[in-house]
């Protein structure tokens, strides 16, 4: 019976994915402008401490040690564009070494403005791993890769999220209301991310904003169960 059961929902997710798929096909290539960024702090010294005092008691000399971790990351998504910049900085100051490093794991852009013989190309460039250690030394590494290419993928995986969710709360699935709720959804990371006194104030005013878009205003927590749902 199991066994039946689960051929069933096969044949019927098989028969409905076609007329899924087109439904929505319009909205494959869109694209959400988006910009914003982050920044983390914390000690470097091991377990996050960020200063330590060693005071012998043989009379020889203090010893201390201050160290920092920074992280930070940049998106900017544009029509044509993208450009992301993640990188960390660690920098350690005592009597016994004084040391600055700045990593860059990834610096990262594309554009997709190519025109290749009629076709739409993009050139993009990447400076993943470069580094540059300050100390006694001193070393730089900045290896940087470029390149050409033709097409462009397109993630659709937001616009059927936003069509099962509407159509899970009963609100209309047409073309313009789901493109509307996943530009939205795109836009979370922006509109939530600012530095601000309430961080739960800004998720508020998110989540009020997407559900007026989804047509159900007055059924915010709905919408956030739905959007923390397995």
């Amino acid at each position: 019976m199991k066994r039946s059961v689960t051929l069933l929902l096969i044949l019927m997710l098989c028969t409905l994915l076609p007329a899924f798929s087109q439904e929505y096909e319009d909205l494959y290539d869109m694209v959400v402008p988006t910009q914003y960024d982050s920044l983390s702090l914390r000690g470097s010294l091991g377990s996050s401490d960020a200063l330590r005092f060693n005071v012998p008691f043989d009379g020889s000399a203090v010893q201390f040690r201050l160290g920092t971790t920074a992280g930070y990351r940049y998106i900017h998504q544009q029509l044509e564009s993208t450009l992301s910049i993640t990188a960390n900085t660690s920098f350690e100051l005592g009597t016994a070494s004084n040391e600055i490093n700045i990593w860059t794991p990834t610096l990262y852009y594309k554009s997709y403005s190519l025109d290749l013989a009629g076709n739409p190309g993009f050139i993009f460039a990447s400076g993943s791993g470069a580094e540059i250690s300050i100390s006694n030394t001193g070393s730089v590494d900045v290896p940087i890769f470029a390149g050409i290419g033709v097409g462009r993928l397109y993630s659709i995986t937001d616009i059927h999220i936003a069509s099962l969710k509407l159509r899970h709360l009963g609100l209309s699935t047409d073309p313009q209301t789901v493109r509307n709720t996943t530009e939205q959804m795109r836009l979370k990371t922006e509109k939530t991310n600012p530095m601000v006194e309430n961080t739960a104030e800004l998720y508020n005013q998110y989540y009020r904003e997407l559900a007026a878009i989804m047509g159900a205003s007055g059924r915010e927590i709905e919408v956030v169960h739905i959007d923390h749902s397995q």
